[in-house]
Order: C-alpha cells, then sequence, then structure tokens
C-alpha cells in the first residue's frame, strides 16, 4: 500500500521540476535569445596632422603680454597692448577751492606681472601713448589689431625713455612691478576738477580714451602683465592752515576686468618650415601656430561593423604625445602650452567669438601631463578621452565625408570651486596669450603616430 502511493507522488514531483526547468528556460530565451548577444570589439585608426600659421586671435586675455623674443625655431613674436582705464570711483571731487588748494604732483603707469620668460637682465624701453578713438564694449577685438587706427602717436606720454629689467643687474632684485612716469604736460592735461567727467564711465572715457603700451627695444624678455594702472598723485593744503602743509593723495585708474583690452601680437618673422609629411608637429601661442588633425572618419566607417546591430562607441582616447624640447632646438625658456583645445575646425571661430565651453560632440579640453621615465625625467603628453560622442554622432550621420577635421589650439582655463563635492567647474576657455610651445608626434611619426583608439559595441 505504501509502495503504491510513493509512486505516484514521484512521478507528481518529477513533472512538477520539468515544468519548472522548461519554463525558466523559456523566460531566459525571451529575454536575450543567441542571435541577441551583445558584440564588443576594439580598433586603433593611425590619423594625419599638419602645422599651419595662426595670423591672429580673438583677444580676451587674462593677463597682457608685453615685449618681443626671438627664437630660432619659431622665430619673432611681439606683443603691445591697448586698454581703457577705470574710474577709482564714480562721481568722486577734489576738494572744494574754499577750503583748500589741490595741485598735482606726478602720473605713473605700473605694469604688474607675476610671470615673465626670457633674460631677466635683459633691458626693454617702454613707451605709452593716448588713445584718439575709444575701444567698443562688447566687441570682439583679434591680436592683429591695428594701434594706428586708435593711437595718437604725436601724443608719447612719457618723455623720458627708460630702460627697465625685470631683475635689478647690480642688486640681483627681481621686480615684480615696472613703473614709467608720465610727462608733465600729460599731467596738466590729464588733472581736471570737473566733476562732469567723473560723473560716470563714459563720461571718463570721453575725456581720456585710453592708453597704447609698447616697446622700442629689446629682444630677450616678454612679461604677462597681470594688473595694470596708472595713478595720479597729488596734494592739497588748507587755506586755513598757517603752517601749509601739504597732505598727499592719489587716485589709481586701473585696467580691470569691467573694461576693453586687448593683446596685440605681431610675427614679423617666421622662421619654421612644415609639410604634411613632417614626423613632428608644432602647437604655438600667442597665434603663431596650430595642428590641424584629420580623423579618417570614413575609414572608420568601413571598418566598425555591427552586423546589424545599434552601435554604442563606448570610448574614443586621443593621446597626443609630446616631443622633448631639447631635441628640437626651441629655446628652454619658452614654456610647455599648458592647455589644449580640440575642437572641429568650422567651430573654431564661433567658439572663441562667442564665449562658448566645451560640449562632448565638438570640442574637448586636455592639460598637459607626463609620466615618470625616470626619478628626475618625464615624457609629457596630452590625453582626450572622451570622444566617443563626437565618433558615434559622425558615424550615425547620412555622410560621404572622408575627414573629420579637428584642431589643437593652445588656451588657457579658468576654473571655479563648486560648493559641491569641492569640485572644480570649467568656466572659460580662452586662446592663450602667454608665450608657450609644443612640439608633438604627428601622424607621419614612425615612432609614435598620432592615432585615436576606439571600443565598440552592438546590441
Amino acid at each position: 500500500m505504501k509502495i503504491k502511493f510513493i509512486f505516484p507522488l514521484f512521478a507528481l514531483l518529477t513533472v512538477f521540476f520539468v515544468s519548472c526547468y522548461n519554463s525558466e528556460d523559456n523566460i531566459g530565451v525571451e529575454i536575450q535569445p543567441t542571435a541577441d548577444k551583445i558584440t564588443l570589439k576594439a580598433d586603433t585608426f593611425h590619423l594625419s596632422s599638419e602645422t599651419f600659421p595662426v595670423d591672429r586671435i580673438v583677444s580676451q586675455p587674462d593677463s597682457l603680454l608685453l615685449g618681443t623674443f626671438i627664437d630660432d625655431v619659431l622665430g619673432t613674436t611681439r606683443a603691445d597692448i591697448l586698454t581703457q582705464l577705470a574710474l577709482p570711483t564714480v562721481n568722486f571731487t577734489y576738494l572744494d577751492e574754499s577750503v583748500a588748494t589741490t595741485i598735482p604732483d606726478s602720473a605713473v603707469v605700473t605694469l604688474s606681472f607675476n610671470s615673465y620668460f626670457g633674460v631677466s637682465t635683459s633691458p626693454v624701453e617702454i613707451s605709452i601713448y593716448e588713445l584718439k578713438t575709444k575701444l567698443k564694449d562688447k566687441e570682439n577685438y583679434y591680436s592683429s589689431i591695428d594701434p594706428a587706427a586708435y593711437v595718437d602717436f604725436s601724443k608719447k606720454l612719457n618723455a623720458a625713455s627708460e630702460m627697465l629689467t625685470v631683475k635689478d643687474g647690480l642688486t640681483g632684485v627681481q621686480n615684480t612691478a615696472l613703473s614709467i612716469k608720465l610727462s608733465d604736460e600729460f599731467l596738466q592735461r590729464f588733472f581736471t576738477k570737473d566733476p562732469s567727467v567723473f560723473a560716470s564711465q563714459a563720461n571718463f572715457e570721453n575725456f581720456f580714451k585710453g592708453i597704447y603700451v609698447t616697446t622700442d627695444f629689446g629682444s630677450s624678455v616678454m612679461v604677462n602683465v597681470n594688473n595694470l594702472s596708472l595713478t595720479l598723485y597729488y596734494h592739497y593744503v588748507y587755506k586755513n592752515d598757517p603752517a601749509q602743509a601739504k597732505i598727499k593723495s592719489y587716485h589709481t585708474f586701473p585696467a580691470n576686468a569691467e573694461i576693453v583690452k586687448v593683446n596685440r601680437v605681431q610675427h614679423p618673422l617666421r622662421t619654421l618650415s612644415s609639410g604634411p609629411d613632417d614626423e613632428f608637429n608644432y602647437i604655438a601661442s600667442p597665434a603663431n601656430y596650430h595642428t590641424k588633425v584629420h580623423i579618417p572618419i570614413g575609414r572608420i566607417r568601413q571598418r566598425i561593423k555591427t552586423g546589424g546591430k545599434q552601435l554604442d562607441v563606448n570610448s574614443a582616447i586621443l593621446k597626443v604625445n609630446v616631443q622633448d624640447r631639447t631635441k628640437w632646438g626651441t629655446s628652454a625658456l619658452i614654456p610647455y602650452v599648458s592647455g589644449l583645445l580640440l575642437i572641429r575646425e568650422r567651430d573654431l571661430d564661433k567658439f572663441f567669438t562667442n564665449h562658448e565651453l566645451p560640449v562632448d560632440t565638438a570640442s574637448f579640453v586636455a592639460t598637459l601631463g607626463y609620466e615618470n621615465i625616470t626619478a628626475t625625467t618625464y615624457k609629457y603628453n596630452y590625453t582626450f578621452s572622451s570622444l566617443n560622442n563626437l565618433i558615434e554622432n559622425e558615424l550615425k550621420k547620412n555622410s560621404t565625408d572622408e575627414y573629420l577635421d579637428m584642431v589643437l589650439v593652445p588656451v588657457s582655463l579658468v576654473q571655479t570651486s563648486s560648493s559641491s563635492y569641492s569640485q572644480s567647474v570649467l568656466t572659460e576657455v580662452n586662446q592663450s596669450t602667454q608665450m608657450q610651445a609644443v612640439s608633438i608626434f604627428s601622424g607621419k611619426n614612425k615612432d609614435i603616430p598620432m592615432k585615436l583608439e576606439v571600443v565598440y559595441s552592438g546590441f
């Protein structure tokens, strides 16, 4: 009796477990049939590149380069400054004449600099002229600006020529500022007690339109001017003071962030020769050389196959390797380019004129990185590690273009701290106005050719 009961029970349990197994198997097939497995592949594509000269950039300087420097490889770079000045205080007035007599003493232009490059003891002669035409607010000025359209060269403001140096050749003291005294003739014209002149910035600019600062002598040193100002020194004497004591005071008119500044850059002599078969390309600022990079999007389109599945470019990395500066003959005084922008060529002009920030389908930034070779030697590079959206968008277009043309541009990056997670946020990307240069391995380099590494999947 017990045996008759056990066999039907065993048969029932067997049917139950087989049924559960088949049910689970069917669910798995419905979720991912064998034909729908995700494919994951990687490929490497060699790029072509070439160096080309740059005649001008949008002038949005975070510091103002001043001076002249001659490099055996890059040629001659010369930079000078056109700038407005800001009121120290709106509606300020001097003491009433019935109370005190105010007398001007001197006017001095001060150029403060946070860095320099070149020979610190090399002399430089600075000349300052008055602007005859105002610089316009919200205008995009270029580094190729012609001073003749803005400067009154008959009004040189510093009467005496001064030979200045970054480092005092006698004392060895390194300066952080250069001061230039302006002429007595200018002092008398600039000093005014008319209160309407100081009623607004616009009124002041109509009265005094600004200054042009340039160099007449020197070819071995340049300074990065981070503060420029004109200071008017004066004294006053109270009418009722029997001692007629001179009480000294001053007003400083700064070239601050609220007014217009333009850094003019010239390259009167370029000595670098370049071609499409060069093993090395060059990038130099300010407004000197950029490198064009041709991404073979047509070849990538032919080689990336997903078997009819939907394409997902998971990763696309461009590593730009740097040649040791001692091997290409440039002056060791010129620092490496600190930041690079990789941008689609057709977007280059509007990116800077519209003050844009990078987007992952058109533009990317990288800073100079390094790897240790030995304890004291390094290998430098710039790594653009997020080109996947750019490549994927181009591949999904109905296009027959064979190349995607990009440009490597030297830039300065402005970052601010974010309150969340103590991270830095990129707020500005400006074309570099500092003297910087780098030689990079080109697409034709025999040892380390420029290449794009792509990882993609189909699903």
